[in-house]
C-alpha cells in the first residue's frame, strides 16, 4: 500500500511551550545524520506524494541543512516549521529542495503570545518570512482557531496581507487528550464555521482559504519520529497517538493502513466531545 503523506518529526522533544500539539513527541532521542538518511531511503520505498518534515521546528537541528542538502528527492517535500530558528544564511542551500514551507500563526500581535506562549512569535516569523519570500512564494500559513483567539482572526488576516501570504488554512481545534487545558481552546462547530464565513467575506478575494473541522478528517497520520518510531491516531480513542512499530518493519505500511481509516469513528468522538463539554 502506498502512502500519501508521511510526516518525519525531526525532533524528539518541541522547542515551543505551546498547550497543544496536532505532532506526537516521545522524547526518546534525537538520531543522527546516518539515521535520518536511512529512514528517508525506506519512507521512498512507500511511494508517497509528500514528505512533511516537522517536529516544532526541523530548523532548531543543525543537522537538518545537511540532511536536505544530500536529500535524493523523490516526491514533493513540505517544511513544517515555527518559523523562529530558520537561519537565513543556509536557507539558501536547501530551498530548491522545498516545495511548500508551512508555518503556524495563532497569535495577532496584541494578544501578548496567549495561544503559542513563545514570546515575540510573531514579529520573529514575520521578519523570517521575508527571507523565506526572497526564494519562493510557495508559503502556507496554519492557524488553529480556538476559543483563545476566535476574537482576533481579523488582526492575524491583516498581518497575512500586509506579507503577502497567499494560502491560509484555518482548522478547529482538535482535543488530544494530551493537551493541557482542552476546555480553554475548544471551539464548536457553530462558532468555527460562522467565524470562517465571516473570514471568507472579508478575505477570500484576496487569499486563498481553507477551514477544515476536525469532523472531516478521513484518515490518521503516519508519523515517523526521527528515531524511526512510527505512530498513529488510536483507533480505540482517535482523541490520542498510538506506536505501531519501527519505520524499518516490513509490515508497517500494513500495521498502519488496517487502523488509519476515521471515517467509522466520526460519531463516536462527536460523542465524547459533547459529554465533555
Amino acid at each position: 500500500m502506498n502512502i500519501d503523506r508521511v510526516i518525519f518529526n525531526f525532533n524528539s522533544l518541541c522547542p515551543n511551550k505551546c498547550g497543544f500539539c496536532y505532532t506526537p513527541f516521545d522524547n526518546k532521542g534525537t538520531g543522527n545524520l546516518v539515521l535520518w538518511e536511512k529512514i528517508i531511503n525506506r519512507i521512498n520505498t512507500f511511494s508517497p506524494k509528500l514528505l512533511s518534515f516537522a517536529g516544532g521546528d526541523p530548523f532548531a537541528n543543525l543537522d537538518f541543512y545537511s540532511l536536505i542538502t544530500n536529500l535524493e528527492k523523490k516526491c514533493a517535500i513540505n517544511i513544517d516549521t515555527c518559523g523562529l530558528f530558520l537561519d537565513k544564511t543556509k536557507f539558501s542551500r536547501i530551498c530548491n529542495k522545498i516545495d511548500v514551507i508551512g508555518i503556524p500563526i495563532d497569535d495577532a500581535d496584541n494578544m501578548e503570545h496567549r495561544q503559542r506562549y513563545t514570546l515575540n512569535q510573531c514579529k520573529k516569523v514575520l521578519s523570517n518570512l521575508e527571507c523565506i519570500r526572497n526564494y519562493t512564494e510557495n508559503i502556507t500559513i496554519h492557524t488553529l482557531l480556538t476559543s483563545i483567539n476566535q476574537d482576533y482572526l481579523v488582526n492575524i488576516a491583516q498581518a497575512l496581507m500586509s506579507n503577502k501570504i497567499k494560502t491560509w488554512n484555518i482548522y478547529q481545534f482538535w482535543p488530544f487528550d494530551f493537551i493541557k487545558d482542552k476546555q480553554k481552546y475548544f471551539i464548536s462547530d457553530n462558532v468555527f464555521t460562522k467565524i470562517g464565513a465571516n473570514i471568507n467575506s472579508l478575505f477570500g478575494n484576496m487569499i486563498d482559504l481553507k477551514f477544515k473541522l476536525y469532523s472531516q478528517r478521513k484518515t490518521g497520520y503516519f508519523f515517523v519520529t526521527s528515531l524511526g518510531n512510527v505512530y498513529t491516531i488510536n483507533p480505540n480513542n482517535i482523541l490520542e497517538y498510538v506506536f505501531i512499530g519501527s519505520i524499518f518493519d516490513s509490515d508497517i505500511c500494513e500495521k498502519w493502513s488496517s487502523i488509519c481509516d476515521l471515517t467509522n469513528y466520526t460519531e463516536r468522538l462527536d460523542n465524547k466531545i459533547s459529554r465533555e463539554f
